[in-house]
């Protein structure tokens, strides 16, 4: 008998009243919206008691780092589109309904609303907290039990949806894709000084993230190969003429709460104006690493 508390049912109607921040994404999706999205490497901090294939699966797309309670804290070093307005996602249109859900939007956002790293067993209770949050309960979307026209999401064997669980699916192997191209080189790179000792973990908000710009992570794709390198050029220009254009629109605005959102972005702008100067300064490299490349999407991949 299935129990009522693992019994969720779900509908879509793409109302955009859940979309309150831009979605993690994979760097390769990042790269594609690059001019609709701020992308920024976004360092979480996850701790708490999750179960053990929870703990399993944040060892595939996570890294462990020591605490000094002898918890499992988990640090993931994922690409997130930046809030930097913090009121919705820039993917909506002006009727609140997302853009990009007719064509080939975000893994992210496929699984919605499942939580890609947490465990498919351990799906119905975030459903049940989900359920309660005001953006999901405005949308009226989550249904405790069974419901008329909502397909039923999970039960007491987890997901049973079997489009939602190739989506969760599809957007792990992302994750785990990306800490294989760039996350690990870049954990190296950061966890020194980051995470040098257990009480340097408090600066990252406990169960949610600091915001970074992506260079260490175009730094360590555009070694590459050309091919890599000129795509992170163009993936720079894009996202800088972005930026200019969020900065132009808080100035006009005149709000004294933007100032700090456009202090981090013109900082961020200037990190990728200095690594932009590096990328295009040497000579052809030698490397060509086509495995990068075939994932990324550049280069004659048929080769």
């Amino acid at each position: 008998m299935v129990s009522e508390a693992a019994l969720f049912s779900f509908r879509c109607s793409a109302c955009g009243k859940c979309c309150n921040s831009p979605p993690r994404m994979s760097l390769p999706e990042i790269f594609r919206f690059q001019r609709t999205f701020v992308g920024c490497l976004a360092v979480y901090r996850f701790t708490g008691a999750p179960t053990a294939d929870t703990i399993a699966l944040r060892d595939r797309l996570m890294f462990r780092v020591p605490h000094a309670t002898g918890r499992v804290t988990h640090v993931g070093l994922l690409v997130q589109g930046y809030d930097y307005e913090g009121v919705s996602c820039p993917a909506l249109r002006d009727d609140g309904r997302c853009a990009l859900h007719e064509d080939g939007k975000p893994s992210m956002c496929e699984a919605v609303p499942l939580d890609p790293l947490v465990a498919d067993g351990s799906q119905p209770p975030t459903l049940a907290q989900r359920r309660l949050d005001a953006a999901y309960f405005a949308a009226d979307c989550i249904v405790a039990g069974a419901a008329p026209d909502f397909p039923v999401l999970t039960d007491g064997a987890g997901i049973i949806d079997a489009a939602f669980a190739a989506s969760l699916n599809r957007h792990r192997a992302s994750l785990a894709e990306d800490k294989r191209q760039w996350g690990n080189g870049v954990f190296r790179i950061l966890a020194p000084a980051l995470f040098p000792d257990s009480a340097s973990l408090q600066r990252i908000p406990e169960n949610g993230f600091m915001s970074l710009p992506l260079v260490p992570a175009l730094a360590i794709i555009a070694g590459a190969s050309d091919r890599c390198r000129a795509r992170c050029v163009e993936f720079i220009d894009a996202q800088s003429a972005r930026v200019e254009a969020i900065i132009r629109s808080a100035v006009t605005r005149g709000r004294v709460a933007d100032r700090p959102m456009t202090r981090r972005l013109r900082g961020w702008s200037a990190s990728y104006r200095d690594l932009r100067a590096a990328l295009v300064a040497p000579a052809a490299s030698a490397r060509e690493d086509r495995d990068m490349e075939r994932w990324l999407g550049v280069g004659a991949l048929d080769t």
